[in-house]
């Protein structure tokens, strides 16, 4: 599994404490992006009903936003947090709260709901498998007013592209319900790109048992510990928003119809089932890591066991080349003239003895 967490020699917890050091002081609900995506901020303004659809890319915040119609649902996908005037603006026009608007592009911030009145908040971090087969993560924030929903990310890409297929041609009913509904249905959608996520995860620890199955002379161990840290990052990102979605469920806002909670039962559900991944990534995870030692255990008793073969032949033949090795005049044997033939036919004879006696036994 590769999960675009860290670089060589990059601390991610580092980086995060001197973000939130830099942040030290300064007053409540100061807007400063904590990203390193420096992109222009772009708006994409889906506006529909049952009736019609529009969808239109804005490069500038001002001019358009005194033209948006209450009778319809608008969805303002915001991508690029680095601008922070574009940002408050936005916020001002349509009466965001600043300390909503500083969550917003602290892009560090954990899974978390908050109720403003006017408007309802949700921050998560989106996943998605990329081109090159490795998991790519991207926070979030959802912002949901009485008939708009505001999606703030930091750059382009997102798991979204079948939601707005279903827009623009009308497909269900997503067209004739507010924007409540696609508040939960943009929270549905990030849950279930968790489940090819995890899944891949579990490729990955697959394909890892059949490497230690296959070389079981070699070391794994540092593979092991980089997707247990791999798999606790992910764990950090999706236990909060269990938290969140109940609360959202549970929540008294005007702006969430009683209704539409129960679409975001079902995606609680499916966020159970993603987070039972885990226990069986640890079980896993500690297989893998009790095969490896074990492979390890058993390489080490081969050596071992040979050094100890070796060993066994040799000491009676080290034992009768220490006996006639030894100066004292009187050995008869010395004085034969065929002894020196006649000690080596033993020592072979002992050599292949000690052979078959342990082929036979299969200690060999």
């Amino acid at each position: 599994m590769k999960v675009n967490l860290k670089l060589p020699g990059f601390n991610m917890q580092d980086l995060s404490l001197k973000r939130y050091a830099s942040k030290a002081g300064k007053l409540p609900g100061t807007v400063e992006y904590t990203g390193d995506h420096i992109i222009p901020t772009t708006v994409r303004h889906m506006a529909y009903n049952a009736d019609s659809f529009n969808d239109v890319l804005h490069d500038e915040i001002d001019g358009w936003i005194e033209q948006i119609e209450t009778d319809k649902v608008h969805w303002l996908d915001i991508v690029g947090l680095s601008d922070a005037q574009a940002i408050q603006n936005l916020g001002t026009a349509f009466e965001i709260h600043p300390l909503l608007l500083e969550d917003v592009v602290n892009i560090d911030q954990m899974p978390k709901t908050e109720d403003f009145e006017n408007h309802y908040y949700i921050a998560l971090k989106m996943m998605h498998i990329n081109k090159e087969g490795g998991v790519e993560q991207k926070h979030i924030s959802l912002v949901l007013g009485p008939h708009y929903v505001m999606s703030f990310q930091e750059k382009p890409g997102d798991v979204f592209n079948e939601l707005r297929y279903r827009i623009t041609n009308k497909i269900g009913k997503i067209r004739m319900r507010g924007a409540d509904y696609l508040f939960s249905q943009l929270i549905d959608t990030i849950v279930d790109q968790y489940f090819a996520v995890f899944e891949d995860t579990r490729t990955d620890i697959e394909k890892l048992e059949f490497k230690m199955l296959a070389n079981r002379r070699t070391d794994f161990t540092d593979e092991v510990i980089s997707i247990r840290k791999e798999i606790i990052q992910l764990r950090k990102w999706v236990m909060p928003l269990r938290e969140a979605i109940t609360k959202i469920r549970r929540s008294e806002s005007k702006l969430i119809k009683k209704e539409w909670k129960h679409y975001l039962e079902d995606t609680s559900d499916q966020l159970e089932h993603v987070i039972q991944f885990f226990d069986q990534f640890r079980d896993m995870l500690n297989y893998l890591m009790d095969l490896n030692f074990a492979n390890l255990a058993n390489e080490t008793n081969e050596i071992v066991k040979t050094l100890t073969i070796i060993s066994a032949i040799f000491i009676p033949l080290t034992f009768i080349a220490g006996l006639y090795g030894m100066n004292f005049k009187y050995m008869p044997e010395l004085y034969w003239e065929d002894g020196y033939y006649y000690v080596l036919t033993l020592m072979g004879i002992i050599f292949i003895a000690s052979v078959i006696a342990m082929k036979r036994r299969h200690w060999w």
